[in-house]
């Protein structure tokens, strides 16, 4: 194992962690604004991705989609 696999194992630990001291109520976030463009996010949009969160509107989640 080097110090690459080293660091990257760590990451893991600690991420671990911090979600196991959320009791499971850790969620992902649903920003208002759209983190690329600025715009308001739709209520609906958010709202329907509560569970895997949404940092994105529409239109740039698209581009962001297409880019993959």
């Amino acid at each position: 194992m080097d110090a690459g696999d080293e660091a990257q194992a760590h990451a893991e630990r600690a991420r671990g962690d911090v979600l196991a001291g959320h009791g499971g109520r850790f969620r992902p976030p649903c920003l208002e604004f759209c983190h690329d463009c600025g715009d308001r996010i739709e209520d609906a949009r958010r709202q329907a991705l509560v569970e895997v969160g949404v940092t994105r509107c529409i239109s740039c989640q698209q581009v962001a989609e297409r880019r993959r």
